[in-house]
C-alpha cells in the first residue's frame, strides 16, 4: 500500500540484501520484531505476493529430497504476506506449517486466505499467520528438475504419478553413488569432471 493507504501493484526482486552482505529470501513471522530492518518494514513496507502455488521439498527415508507443488484446490490465486523495501526487494513471511502440510515440511509461507485477512495485514491491524488446518490446499509430486534455475515452463508443476516419482528417485540414487565413487577414485573423478563440463570447455587430446 502507498502512503495514502491505496493499493498499488509493483514488480519486485525476490530477496532482500542485509548490511552483512547476506540475501534474505524469507522472514520468520516469529522473528519480525527482533530485527530492526523487519520492524521498520512492518510500519511502511507491508505487501502481498500473488501466486498460483509454491514448492516444498519432502525428505524421504533415504535422505533424498522430493519436491511437491502446493496450490489452491480450486485452482485460484493465493496471496502470501510479504515485506517490501523502497528499492524493490521483497521477502516472503513464513510460519509453522498448517496441519495438512506438516508431513511435507515444517515451514510454509503465510497465506492470506480471504479479503478481510489480506486487508487487515496491509493496514497493520493483523499479524501474518497461516491457516491452522490448511483447508482448501492441494498438492502433488513434481519433477526434481524444479531445483534447477534453468528449468522453466509448465513441466515444473506437472503432476508425476508413482512410477515417475520412483524412476526419478532411482536416477538420483545412481548419480549419488557415482559421485561418491568418484570422490574415492581419482580416475572416476576425472571422468565425472569431463562429462560435467560443457563441450566447449572439455580438454581436447594432444594431436601430437
Amino acid at each position: 500500500m502507498d502512503g495514502s493507504g491505496a493499493r498499488s501493484l509493483h514488480t519486485v526482486s525476490f530477496g532482500m540484501p542485509f548490511e552483512d552482505g547476506r540475501l534474505r529470501i524469507n522472514a520468520r513471522v516469529e522473528g519480525l520484531q527482533r530485527l530492526a530492518q523487519w520492524r521498520k518494514l512492518l510500519q511502511s513496507g507491508r505487501g502481498v505476493v500473488y501466486c498460483r502455488g509454491f514448492f516444498e521439498w519432502e525428505h524421504d527415508k533415504d535422505g533424498q529430497k522430493r519436491p511437491h507443488y502446493v496450490h489452491a484446490a480450486d485452482g485460484g490465486v493465493m496471496a502470501i504476506a510479504a515485506l517490501c523495501d523502497e528499492e524493490g526487494h521483497a521477502v516472503l513471511i513464513t510460519s509453522d506449517a498448517c496441519e495438512s502440510l506438516r508431513w511435507l515440511h515444517e515451514r510454509m509461507p503465510c497465506l492470506l486466505p480471504c479479503e478481510s485477512r489480506l486487508q487487515g495485514w496491509l493496514e497493520g491491524r493483523q499479524d501474518a499467520s497461516s491457516p491452522r488446518r490448511g483447508d482448501g490446499l492441494a498438492w502433488h509430486a513434481v519433477t526434481r528438475r524444479v531445483g534447477r534455475v534453468s528449468t522453466q515452463g509448465p513441466d515444473c508443476i506437472a503432476k508425476l504419478d508413482d512410477d515417475q516419482v520412483h524412476r526419478e528417485a532411482r536416477v538420483e540414487a545412481s548419480r549419488k553413488g557415482w559421485r561418491e565413487k568418484a570422490a574415492l577414485d581419482p580416475q572416476q573423478k576425472r571422468i565425472q569432471q569431463f562429462f560435467s563440463a560443457s563441450p566447449t570447455k572439455r580438454s581436447k587430446p594432444d594431436p601430437h
